[in-house]
């Protein structure tokens, strides 16, 4: 190669990697793999274009190479320099229809509304405490809807699928909502990614507003993957959008401003075409289909129908007449009702109608600007699941307003006080609430993780473990509630503790007790007035929440059966150093509690691979199961009385405090 081709190839390359430079690519890709491998490729590319005698392929090539750099540096320019004008995307295209996008948080605000709008990894909305790589893997009940089931418009709290989780809080409730997304876009999801979930019940969201019209699938186009992917496009797209004009200052769909435009969509319109007419029929088609595939998982099918605005509002409906020219005998507002029970009937499956359940609020449940329901509109919904299935509501309560990682309670003041641990905004926290949540006291707040809270008996201490969990350096504090002076009694470096316990009198401590160099935990006593603590060598095997019982007598724990593998309870005297056998079960129990009397012992028992509540009875050596969700139940805690139970658990993205009377036959029978 002579020195002139050899520097016109150098040439090359420099051109090539001005216009695609690796280090560029990377910044706007995030992935510099893909980006080191395209400009390898591209090199490729022009080595063997410059091989070819073509010069007319040699310069479609260079623009071409020429215009995408253009567009790509561009795109990283609005990206980096201008990131406060990007709009942001919602979605992620996928096979036959959109999803929420991953790790979104948002918040939207206008005249009507404030909400905070936050996603997991996988899409699914979660409030603002909620893990977002926590993975929902399975469900009891799952909504699938558009934007009135994604509920954008009120906070997750608000949403009518978390209202519904505090009345059937022993179900794991996802709500699957897409922003308008149709019929056709929620069968896809569910054949692609809902039916994995295993729900018994899925609620499928019929909307009223545009739900019966253009019901046909979409594919994908090259617009929809810019907006997907460009910053940049989404930008010029939205400078570039026109004011839609609206008569009437809002959405009003079905409805529409010329006579043919209502004979061919608004379902609510006499007068019909051929197109409203394939367009029922198509609705009817993925029904049935959307029906059998819900069937065929084993699953039931529910759907829920809600009306328009105009359904439910004589002068909302007399608006639009009068602005379109609309006369009141020209629509049949039951006509979906009467459309949606035919196709129920015929294909079997569950219509929960709204109509009249809207019509009869005293309060308006839509926004009057923003076409969607309002947090009023999310509690009659609600309300009606719950009516309508209330044979199935759990024997317990939720006692939690919100998932704030509400754990450890303990009940003082005859059921009056609730102390437990919480997590907010990435503080922990020992609150003091009433029985209702109503009244939150903070008492202990740090950023280290705080667990396992408890008072002794005069409230002149509180006990409580801080640290961190994940690495097993945790210590146990006494925190004197007279002087405000807390306490490490754990010996700092060279021992670690957790889930401590006071006894009766409140002048003695036991908790589970390590040092760095012990292959396993053992339980240590430790003693107020004199500041010693002394570990009761019980640890051959894993040694865990011990607790104080018979008259202080002995301490209740739990150790690792070195045969089974299994957790069990033991009971260690103080006196005799006796060591005894109390439950022992074929799966691995944890969180024990001793009841008032003493002739009972609550535990978290994990069984089928959840957790849920157990009582064992001391007399007879028999074990009841009292929760049975599908997530996990535990850290049980008595009340005054045997009958008295709260214990907390958590259920897919929502979790906290409940609380359960034992069954009176069951007490009255054994007290």
């Amino acid at each position: 190669m002579d020195q002139a081709s050899f520097h016109k190839k150098i040439s090359k390359l420099a051109i090539l990697l001005f216009l695609w430079n690796p280090v560029t690519l990377w910044l706007l890709t995030k992935n510099f793999l893909l980006s080191l491998i395209t400009v390898l490729s591209l090199l490729i590319i022009v080595l063997l274009l410059d091989k070819l005698s073509s010069v007319r392929l040699k310069i479609w090539g260079f623009n071409i190479l020429m215009i995408c750099s253009i567009l790509y540096h561009s795109e990283l320019v609005f990206r980096v320099i201008y990131p406060e004008k990007d709009v942001p995307n919602l979605y992620k295209i996928r096979k036959g229809y959109y999803f929420n996008k991953p790790h979104l948080n948002e918040q939207f605000n206008n005249q009507e509304f404030s909400t905070i709008y936050r996603t997991n990894y996988q899409g699914y909305r979660i409030d603002a405490e909620s893990n977002g790589y926590d993975e929902l893997n399975h469900c009891d009940w799952l909504f699938i809807g558009d934007s009135y089931t994604q509920g954008a418009q009120v906070n997750y709290d608000k949403l009518f699928s978390s209202l519904i989780y505090k009345d059937f809080c022993d179900k794991i409730i996802i709500n699957a909502g897409i922003s308008g997304a149709g019929i056709c876009d929620e069968l896809n999801y569910y054949k692609d990614e809902g039916y994995k979930l295993g729900a018994s019940k899925v609620f499928l969201q019929i909307g009223v507003f545009n739900d019966f019209f253009n019901v046909f699938e979409r594919e994908a186009t090259i617009q929809d993957y810019l907006i997907d992917y460009s910053s940049l496009y989404r930008f010029c797209m939205s400078a570039l959008s026109t004011d839609p004009g609206l008569k009437l200052g809002r959405w009003v769909e079905p409805f529409s401003h010329s006579k043919q435009g209502n004979i061919d969509n608004n379902i609510l319109f006499k007068e019909s075409t051929e197109k409203k007419r394939q367009d029922l029929r198509n609705f009817e088609e993925y029904i049935e289909r959307f029906n059998k595939l819900v069937n065929d998982n084993g699953a039931e099918l529910i759907v829920l129908l809600i009306p328009s605005k105009e359904q439910i509002s004589d002068e909302l409906l007399s608006d639009v007449m009068n602005a379109y020219n609309i006369q009141y005998d020209e629509l049949d507002l039951n006509y979906p009702s009467t459309f949606m029970q035919k196709i129920a009937t015929k294909y079997n499956f569950r219509l929960v109608d709204l109509y009249d359940d809207f019509r009869r609020s005293d309060k308006f449940p839509f926004f009057y600007f923003d076409e969607h329901m309002n947090e009023i509109g999310h509690k009659i919904i609600a309300q009606r699941i719950r009516s309508e299935y209330c044979e199935l509501m759990p024997s317990y309560v939720y006692l939690s307003k919100n998932n704030l990682n509400d754990r450890y309670p303990t009940v003082y003041d005859e059921g009056q006080e609730i102390l437990h641990q919480n997590c907010i905004n990435g503080r922990y926290n020992i609150v003091l609430n009433n029985i209702i949540f109503d009244e939150y006291k903070s008492i202990v707040t740090s950023t280290a993780e705080l667990i396992h809270p408890m008072f002794s008996n005069d409230k002149h201490y509180l006990l409580y473990t801080e640290g961190y969990q994940d690495t097993g350096e945790t210590e146990v504090i006494l925190y004197d509630l007279q002087s405000g002076v807390s306490k490490v009694i754990t010996s700092g470096d060279k021992e670690f503790g957790a889930i401590a316990q006071f006894n009766k009198t409140g002048d003695k401590v036991v908790y589970a007790s390590w040092t760095p160099d012990q292959q396993h935990p053992d339980i240590a006593v430790y003693d107020i007035a004199t500041g010693l603590n002394k570990q009761l060598g019980l640890n051959t095997t894993e040694c865990w929440r011990p607790v104080f019982w018979q008259n202080d007598k002995e301490i209740l724990y739990i150790h690792q059966n070195e045969n089974s593998g299994f957790f069990e309870v033991n009971s260690y005297s103080l006196e005799s150093k006796e060591i005894r056998n109390i439950i022992a079960c074929p799966y691995d129990i944890w969180d024990i509690a001793v009841s008032p009397t003493e002739k009972f012992i609550a535990y978290a028992g994990k069984t089928e691979g959840n957790w849920n509540i157990f009582i064992h009875e001391l007399e007879t050596g028999s074990d009841y199961q009292l929760t049975y969700g599908s997530g996990d139940e535990w850290d049980p805690s008595f009340g005054g009385t045997d009958r008295e139970l709260w214990f907390a658990g958590t259920a897919g993205i929502n979790n906290g405090i409940y609380y359960l009377t034992i069954n009176d036959s069951f007490t009255n029978n054994h007290n």
